[in-house]
């Protein structure tokens, strides 16, 4: 793990900060000093569950969607999955970005709402995203304000239960494919 961070400005009241450098860890806690963990000097098992901890964490925290500013109702359960599902998509490719980049699943850009309303006009996301950009710009709001009034179009909740049953389905498969193994 050869990467160095900067630490970020600590705030005012941040009492502990960290620092990155090749494979070392600085803790910095103001008033009483640091202490550094070379990853290096870590078991693998060890590393593993941190690795494991910390995705876990990760993918959680990209279920954290604010309100809708302008309805200010909570992200559904489908748009958090859809969410996670999209950095997990991300880390699974292989990339060695950390973060998505901005389009690519890299905030809430519509998620399932966009993935269910593209399959209610049987066209494909890429041309829904772009349709909906059109419809939101003439009506002066955001895409992501415009997925947020049409979720609520019947065909469109059903194909957002279609969704996730197939996802369900998928999950279910695959536990029962590993059954099979052993």
């Amino acid at each position: 793990m050869e990467t160095t961070q900067q630490a970020k400005p600590a705030k005012s009241n941040q009492v502990i900060t960290t620092a990155v450098t090749g494979s070392a860890i600085t803790f910095n806690v103001r008033d009483a000093g640091q202490v550094v963990l070379d990853l290096s000097t870590i078991h693998p098992d060890v590393l593993q569950r941190a690795a494991i901890h910390g995705m876990i964490q990760r993918i959680s925290d990209r279920a954290a969607i604010g309100r809708n500013p302008e309805t200010g109702k909570p992200a559904s359960p489908a748009e958090k999955l859809a969410a996670m599902r999209s950095l997990v998509e991300h880390y699974a490719s292989g990339s060695a970005d950390w973060s998505p980049a901005r389009g690519e699943g890299g905030g809430n850009e519509g998620g399932i709402t966009l993935r269910a309303l593209a399959r209610v006009q049987g066209v494909e996301v890429d041309v829904m995203r772009a349709r909906v950009a059109e419809q939101a710009e003439k009506r002066g709001i955001t895409p992501k304000a415009y997925l947020a009034r049409v979720a609520g179009a019947e065909a469109v909740i059903r194909a957002i239960a279609a969704i996730r049953a197939e996802a369900g389905n998928a999950g279910q498969a695959d536990a029962m494919l590993d059954e099979l193994a052993g």
